[in-house]
Parts: structure tokens; C-alpha cells; sequence
């Protein structure tokens, strides 16, 4: 649990800004009791200028949590303790995103239908580090695509970044489409797509890497830094995002 000081620093936030909750840690890790959970979401509640996203591994504890009875009365007592006479807010908070991470097929079994059951504002998928091809069609039906309001995908950084091939993203990039979920394609990682010339290996689109092309979908690649592979899928950007508030201009902040 983060000290106090931590907690309350969105109350030091004047401009309205999107927050990312837990961007090195998960706010339904077990050791969480649900009374510190709730002192989480009883700052949501009380900074309700700014958006929170709230990503998880583990979607079934975070839809426990939610949809628990008892839980807007723990929120509520949290919240008193930080602002005395506070009251209860709406359940759900209309200023709360619910995310789950999925970075390959079996995570996408595990994890998706439980998110699709947590009473959200918005919920959404980060598929980052995307570490093989996802076949969301196989997960969801055309109800299930309605109840997700936006996918995030994005390749691995790092000293020991593993490679995303442009095959796997562009599969996810036109189911969205096809469902009108919103894509935002976050980065390619370190791991650049060269062409053969510049290559320092081959990835396959089953995720194998090889020395040489075997096959002419195999991918090119190069290792550099976390900006080497660049933003764009197909030589474009995709930032396309939920809208926040109709007035919010982006400020982006991690908590």
C-alpha cells in the first residue's frame, strides 16, 4: 500500500488530468485488504476533476471487489477519513476506467470475460507487451464487443524486450474496427521492424525469431532503445481514446 502522501497527490492536481492508478504495481494484489482498496477508490471518488485508469491481472478479485454490497459503504468510510462528512458517491464511479492486461491468447481466456462483468464507466484491454498473436473473436461475441469501450496495444521495452510482430497488432487493430472499439497502438517497442538490409533477425508470425527470413511473412528486426521502433502501425498513429470529459484536455499523469 502507498504511503498517505502518495495517495492523496491527486488532491494536489488542480488541472483535470487522466491518471494512471498503478503503472508499477496492481490495486487487487491479494495482499491488498479490501479496507486499503477502498482508500483508493475513496480518492477516485473525492478527485472527481481528474479520470482514473485502473489496470489489473487480476479482473475476477477487481469484479469481486466492485460488486460487493459492502463495498460503496467501505468507500464511504474511506472517505470520511480523508474529508470528514463526505458522503456516499454513485456506484460505480462515473470517473473510473477498469482495464485488464492481456498479452496473449491464454491471458485472454483467463481474464476477459471477468472484466466484462465489472460495472465500469469504461472498460478497456492493455495489450502491452503483446508477446503473440490474440484472436479477440474467439473471447468475445457481438454482445461482449459492446461491453469494451477501448484496446491498448504496444510492444515490449527493455534490455530484455521480446519482439511484437506488426501481423499480430493489425489483427487486433481491425477487430476493433470491425466492432467499433476504440485502438490506440502505443509503441513498437525496442525491438524496431527493419527491412531485411538492416536486420539483426527474423521474427515469425508464429513468434519463432531465426537468423535468416524463412517465410515471406516473417518480420525484420533490430534491437534499440524504447523509441527505436517508433509509434506508428502501417505508417500511422492510432491514439484514438474514450472521450474523457467533454471539456478534458489531456494530462496524462501515473499515481
Amino acid at each position: 500500500m502507498a504511503p498517505r502522501k502518495t495517495l492523496l497527490k491527486p488532491f494536489g492536481w488542480r488541472k483535470p488530468s487522466l491518471i494512471f492508478v498503478n503503472s508499477m504495481s496492481d490495486v487487487f494484489h491479494p495482499s491488498l485488504k479490501a479496507s486499503e482498496i477502498a482508500q483508493i477508490f475513496a480518492v477516485m471518488a473525492l478527485g472527481d476533476q481528474h479520470v482514473y485508469q485502473v489496470l489489473t491481472k487480476r479482473p475476477d478479485i477487481m469484479h469481486a471487489f466492485v460488486t460487493d454490497p459492502a463495498t460503496p459503504a467501505l468507500v464511504e468510510l474511506a472517505m470520511q477519513a480523508i474529508q470528514p462528512g463526505s458522503r456516499r458517491p454513485a456506484w460505480p464511479l462515473k470517473n473510473t476506467w477498469m482495464g485488464t492486461s492481456v498479452e496473449d491468447q491464454r491471458r485472454a481466456g483467463e481474464r476477459i470475460q471477468s472484466l466484462l462483468q465489472v460495472p465500469a464507466a469504461v472498460r478497456f484491454l492493455s495489450m502491452e507487451p503483446l508477446l503473440g498473436e490474440v484472436f479477440l473473436e474467439d473471447e468475445l461475441t457481438k454482445r461482449d464487443w459492446k461491453k469494451l469501450q477501448w484496446v491498448i496495444v504496444g510492444g515490449e521495452s527493455g534490455p530484455k524486450a521480446r519482439p511484437m510482430h506488426p501481423a499480430w497488432a493489425r489483427r487486433i487493430r481491425d477487430d476493433c474496427a470491425k466492432h467499433g472499439v476504440r485502438f490506440f497502438f502505443k509503441q513498437v517497442g525496442s525491438n524496431a521492424w527493419v527491412n531485411d538490409r538492416k536486420a539483426g533477425g527474423f521474427l515469425t508470425a508464429a513468434g519463432r525469431i531465426t537468423a535468416s527470413r524463412e517465410n515471406s511473412s516473417d518480420q525484420g528486426i533490430l534491437r534499440g532503445s524504447k523509441k527505436s521502433g517508433g509509434r506508428k502501425l502501417d505508417g500511422q498513429l492510432h491514439e484514438d481514446m474514450p472521450v474523457v470529459f467533454p471539456s478534458y484536455k489531456s494530462s496524462r499523469r501515473a499515481a
